[in-house]
């Protein structure tokens, strides 16, 4: 399970297979809401200590930039998020964590992942407060990195799902990136 999800609370990290939203309080939604810490992109990367993936080639060049993050785990640099805003208003994070620069390993529980992100196991949630507010997630690895990408939603949309599953497809695989 993603460093992200281990740190919500125990009610939240219950999850009825089979079913895509699960119901949080509003403390848990506010993890995902990291956009008024961003700075610009580029000191963001530059504090990493690892190469993020270039993201000119993909969905993610379309929108609006807001900056991003990085993030220590274990002492290291390895975690950076970049914040952006789509044509909607939408508020979306696309996380990495990059776990050789620390000598992490991922472990997986498959039965959380019956989604397919590139062909590789991955976990969609939404994650909704008794407000109606929502936070759409989609977590997977590829290699030695975790890539989550979230969502924020007012109310649930229908084509939210099928519209993060296209930002991620559109992201370049590891051994794109050789």
């Amino acid at each position: 399970m993603s460093s992200l999800l281990t740190r919500l609370s125990p009610e939240s990290r219950k999850i009825a297979l089979g079913k895509d939203i699960e119901t949080v309080c509003e403390g848990d939604l506010g993890k995902f809401r990291r956009h008024s810490r961003s700075i610009p992109i580029d000191t963001a990367k530059s504090q990493l200590e690892f190469k993020p993936i270039n993201l000119n080639e993909t969905l993610f060049a379309k929108l609006k930039s807001l900056g991003g993050m990085s993030e220590s785990s274990f002492g290291k640099r390895s975690i950076f998020y970049r914040f952006f805003e789509d044509q909607r208003g939408r508020k979306i994070t696309l996380f990495e964590q990059d776990m050789s620069v620390n000598g992490l390993q991922a472990h997986r529980l498959p039965q959380y992942e019956p989604y397919r992100v590139h062909g590789l196991p991955a976990r969609f949630v939404i994650f909704k407060a008794s407000s109606g507010e929502a936070v759409s997630f989609l977590d997977w690895v590829d290699r030695n990195k975790i890539y989550q990408i979230w969502v924020d939603e007012v109310s649930l949309h229908e084509e939210t799902r099928s519209y993060i599953f296209l930002l991620a497809e559109s992201l370049p695989t590891a051994s794109d990136n050789r």
